[in-house]
């Protein structure tokens, strides 16, 4: 049994797609609560949205559940850009596992995300000068990755390439291309904690003599009723929105007097209330954050997650929906948690990362998530 913890939903769908791939029987939950089953089990816990006390108790929880499964592989699938409790993450993998040495690989190279001599490129580019996060993000920020991972004096943090000895605790390694991926999976063995992005994950797959799954038939096109939550403020995102309008797309913004205590819940009927007209009319609708302003700007995605979440148990409520197509994990797992729905079964990956599901709460119902960073593909994005 393979089993993986993820740090946010997307991410825990694109690796649920690289096991329908490889034929796995895969199984994705969003509660720890749920008695698991599948050859692939994947927990999707939020814990990157998560303050860190929290987090490290999912975390544990987590661990102590599955650490003494018998014949399993546990990887812990964290941010690729090391966004969320990377550092804690992996040293209290480290304790509740009893292992000396995590092998952390975020590299993907798939994505132009690569890592050498130490230094995070995207596309070709030093991380903080590619224009990948915004500008608070940057601030006083080097691409290194003992910058990015926030390594202190005491900490035992190594960065290395998988032909170098490697000391005990975590271990960052240096992967430019798919082939230094492969060689990690060699170099990784049975004792060592395994974790990092969906390329090294893959990448251990296949030497495990896992093979493609090649006979794997697509589950078909989209249905006709779509919404589309758009949750992301990646430029990717806001490039694909103003093409969509360009087209003539049917495009909501979130009102920003939603955010007003005191007009939300008026705000958010006759927003929903358009939205569901429009899908009777139009068939397929998109909401999107569109530019709010908000005076706390710490709070502002909670409340749009909060919001998109509102959004879809009313339209869910009024409107029979063929398919869900949301973008961002934090909005994913909002929206899911919102209409209660914690099991889920991948059964057409579209491009890596992004992955149709179907869940057990609603069988007429498809998933569909999509990391904001990650382009959209024109099977289900038509516009």
């Amino acid at each position: 049994m393979v089993i993986v913890i993820a740090d946010d939903f997307t991410g825990a769908a694109e690796i649920g797609g690289i096991g329908l791939r490889y034929g796995y029987d895969v199984h994705l939950y969003t509660s720890s609560d749920d008695d698991f089953k599948g050859d692939m089990v994947i927990f999707a816990t939020n814990m990157r949205a998560r303050d860190e006390s929290s987090a490290m108790k999912i975390l544990q929880d987590l661990l102590l559940k599955v650490k003494d499964l018998p014949n399993s592989m546990i990887f812990l699938k964290l941010d690729s850009v090391f966004r969320g409790h990377v550092k804690i993450s992996l040293h209290t993998a480290l304790k509740f596992l009893n292992k000396n040495r995590v092998i952390f690989i975020p590299a993907n190279p798939s994505l132009d995300r690569t890592i050498e001599n130490g230094i995070y490129y995207y596309q070709g580019k030093p991380l903080m000068e590619a224009d990948f996060f915004s500008d608070s993000v940057s601030e006083n920020r080097t691409s290194h990755v003992f910058d990015l991972i926030e390594k202190e004096e005491h900490d035992t943090i190594q960065v290395a390439s998988s032909d170098q000895a490697l000391t005990k605790g975590i271990i960052i390694g240096n992967a430019a291309t798919v082939k230094d991926l492969e060689e990690w999976a060699k170099a990784s063995g049975n004792d060592n904690i395994l974790a990092g992005g969906a390329n090294f994950f893959e990448a251990l797959l296949k030497q495990n003599k896992i093979k493609l799954n090649n006979d794997k038939k697509p589950s078909g096109n989209l249905g006709d009723k779509c919404l589309y939550i758009c949750g992301s403020a990646h430029m990717n995102s806001k490039n694909a929105l103003r093409k969509a309008a360009r087209k003539g797309a049917v495009i909501h913004n979130i009102p920003e007097r939603i955010f007003q205590p005191r007009e939300r819940e008026k705000e958010m009927q006759v927003w929903s209330d358009k939205i569901i007209s429009d899908i009777k009319k139009h068939n397929s609708v998109i909401a999107a954050v569109g530019n709010p302003e908000f005076e706390d700007k710490e709070e502002l995605p909670v409340l749009i997650e909060n919001t998109f979440a509102s959004l879809v148990h009313k339209v869910l409520e009024n409107q029979q929906l063929d398919e869900l197509i949301i973008e961002g994990g934090a909005t994913a797992f909002a929206v899911l948690s919102k209409i209660n729905y914690t099991k889920f079964s991948p059964v057409q990956e579209f491009a890596p990362g992004v992955i149709r599901m179907k869940t057990e709460e609603e069988k007429d119902l498809f998933i569909t998530v999509k990391p904001g960073s990650y382009k959209w593909q024109k099977e289900i994005w038509p516009f």
